[in-house]
Parts: structure tokens; sequence; C-alpha cells
């Protein structure tokens, strides 16, 4: 993903700029220069995915949609991430079979 891709993302979320550079311990500037970077390292990928609560996969789903999700940056901002609910609902029959993997295990 292109730093400008990224940083559409962000805009579009609501996101202020500054809340996620301090929440990333990095300084506006730093910030500023990843969203011109040509490739987006994936590590600070997963950190902003896990300060606004979504999953990585979340950027590569077309941006955002009308699928609301908590930002926990702003207060009571909503970040809206394509795919988010689709993923959710997957995460959770996943931990459902391996709660039942390991209940039969434990036979």
């Amino acid at each position: 993903m292109t730093g400008k891709e990224f940083k559409d993302i962000i805009e579009r979320s609501g996101m202020r700029m500054n809340a996620l550079a301090e929440k990333l311990g990095i300084m506006p500037q730093q910030l500023n220069n990843v969203f011109h970077a040509a490739d987006v390292k994936s590590g600070t990928l997963e950190k902003v995915a896990e300060i606004m609560g979504v999953p990585v996969s979340s950027f590569y789903g077309g941006g955002v949609t009308n699928n609301q999700v908590n930002n926990t940056i702003g207060g009571d901002n909503n970040v809206s991430l394509n795919g988010y609910d689709a993923l959710k609902k997957r995460d959770e029959q996943i931990d459902r079979l391996l709660t039942i993997i390991e209940k039969m295990q434990e036979k």
C-alpha cells in the first residue's frame, strides 16, 4: 500500500493526524513521511490497525464503507472499514471452533 492510499483511508476515517502520531509515539512530521512513502511498512499498518481496533486486512478492502467501527483515538469518533463485519464474524467462528477443539482434546 502506498503512503497516499494509506493517508486517504486515515482521512476518510475522520481520525486526527496529530492524535494518530501521538498514539504511534512519533512526531507528526514522521507520520507525514509515512504518507509520502512508496510502500508503507507492514509494522506501521499493524500498529495503526491496533490503535483503531480493526484488522490489518481492513486497509486492503477498498477503503471506508458504512460498516461502523469504534475509533479508540478520538473518543466518540467512528471509523468505517470495508469488510470489518465479515472479518469479525469469521474471527468469532474461529474462536468457537478452537474452543470445541480444546474441549475435545481434554477428553
